[in-house]
């Protein structure tokens, strides 16, 4: 399955792979103003664009259909505020996630756009927040 994988996208499988070679502990800067979406993470399966990624919005909105790639940063908030660094293979269906993105987005529900940054949230650090 690895070598399939591999074979069919091998920019995406590059990205996960130097995810995993980093290890987050320093605290990081959180990105300027409010995420798109907060919410519940539905999927997470590779494309040949990158890591796509389903969020629910727990605000009741229509969610995200969003893209992560190599420019994607990736944080973890932690149940008492402190923001570290995180990977892709942090993110895991049922975590909730705030999603900033950037560039065009689809008029669709969900909207797809490319996610600039993700962080993932402690269960007691998680909010909600409205949808753009």
């Amino acid at each position: 399955m690895t070598n399939s994988l591999l074979a069919r996208f091998p920019a995406a499988v590059a990205l996960v792979l130097a995810g995993t070679a980093c290890t987050p502990s320093a605290p990081v800067a959180v990105p300027a103003g409010e995420p798109y979406v907060r919410g519940t993470v539905e999927s997470v399966r590779m494309t040949d664009r990158g890591l796509n990624i389903m969020v629910r919005d727990n605000g009741g909105g229509c969610g995200l259909n969003g893209t992560a790639n190599s420019a994607t940063q990736y944080l973890r908030r932690s149940s008492g505020g402190g923001v570290t660094a995180a990977r892709a293979v942090d993110v895991q269906t049922g975590a909730t996630v705030a999603a900033y993105v950037t560039g065009p987005q689809t008029r669709s529900c969900p909207p797809m756009a490319r996610i600039s940054a993700l962080i993932i949230e402690d269960a007691t650090s998680a909010g909600t927040t409205a949808q753009r």
